[in-house]
């Protein structure tokens, strides 16, 4: 790839972890494996980038420790299986986790603003999470066990859509947490987008991201 000083998005297709000093001012990478056996993260820290997306990772270590130690959002893929550490940049505050299984040692920040967990039953990782604003859990095989450990979290967006939860489960939930915006909404009232509670929560979240990125 040429060298390119002013690109501050960048979507490359790869098998290893390039050299990208090239681009001194690269905010946001996407990066999608093919033929991951060999990729491992290494190299001097990209220390501008502020969010990293890598599809296609492989089931063993990749070199997690080497994340982009300032980056504020994390989109990892697994390519089935999804190798963890417990490892993450010190200012992350959104992380996306896709994988039928995870393995490795795997322990999420304690502080996160939002979470979005795909593939299988990742509901166990939720235990090292001791802060958490947003969580996802959509298309994924989790039932009403999960409900009662969201309990802890101040949430302000819960979205369950296209999971084995029980209406009923998500009824008592929600009569219980009013304040959370729950998708999939109840049928018959407004639409989840309308919903007070939910949409004062994402205003307020949309505005503090703004507030963050102008003072970086």
């Amino acid at each position: 790839m040429p060298a390119l000083p002013n690109a501050e998005i960048l979507e490359h297709p790869a098998s290893t972890w390039a050299d990208y000093r090239r681009f001194p001012r690269l905010r946001h990478l996407r990066l999608h494996l093919s033929g991951a056996g060999d990729f491992r993260l290494g190299g001097p820290p990209l220390t501008e980038l502020r969010s990293l997306k890598i599809t296609g990772l492989p089931g063993r270590p990749w070199g997690q420790a080497a994340l982009p130690p300032n980056a504020e959002e994390l989109d990892l893929h697994g390519a089935g299986e999804l190798w963890l550490a417990d490892t993450w940049p010190a200012g992350l505050r959104r992380l996306t986790l896709w994988g039928d299984v995870v393995a490795g040692p795997a322990r999420l920040p304690a502080r996160l603003d939002s979470l979005a967990l795909h593939g299988g039953d990742h509901s166990a990782l939720l235990a090292g999470v001791r802060e958490l604003g947003s969580l996802t859990m959509r298309g994924t095989p989790v039932t009403d066990e999960v409900l009662p450990a969201l309990g802890r979290f101040a949430l302000t967006h819960l979205d369950v859509v296209g999971t084995r939860i029980t209406p009923a489960a998500l009824a008592r939930f929600r009569a219980a947490h009013p304040a959370v915006g729950v998708l999939p909404r109840v049928p018959g009232t407004t639409p989840e987008f309308t919903d007070p509670a939910y949409a004062e929560a994402a205003i307020e979240l949309r505005e503090k991201r703004r507030a963050e990125d102008t003072h970086e």
